[in-house]
């Protein structure tokens, strides 16, 4: 069993219950599995296919998890990249990396 089906029995099993908390944001175990199957679909529309790489180049924060959920659940294979290294070195990794796509918050493209 991998993560995404892993995750999927829990969420079926206690849908309601806590998954991920910060501060004042909360997310359950239900809208986790459909923010990630909704991002799954999201890169499958636009192209993405199973053993595609995607960047994840976003802060440390609740949304990371359900982002690599998404890209897991497509099978596609996730490319986390540092968001303190410099603009050169990202280049160089999304290019290397051959990403089909990235997600990347506001916050790190104003960076």
């Amino acid at each position: 069993m991998n993560i995404p089906q892993s995750f999927q029995e829990v969420a079926k099993e206690t849908p309601g219950a806590i998954a991920l908390e910060q501060e004042d944001r909360t997310y359950s175990y239900e809208e986790i599995l459909s923010s990630a199957k909704s991002i799954a679909s999201w890169l499958s529309n636009r192209g993405v296919k199973k053993g595609d790489r995607v960047s994840i180049l976003l802060e440390g924060r609740l949304e990371w998890g359900i982002v690599y959920l998404g890209i897991s659940f497509l099978g596609a294979i996730a490319v986390p990249i540092d968001i303190q290294l410099g603009a050169e070195e990202v280049s160089n990794l999304l290019g290397d990396s051959e990403s089909k796509a990235i997600f990347i918050s506001e916050k790190t493209l104003k960076g």
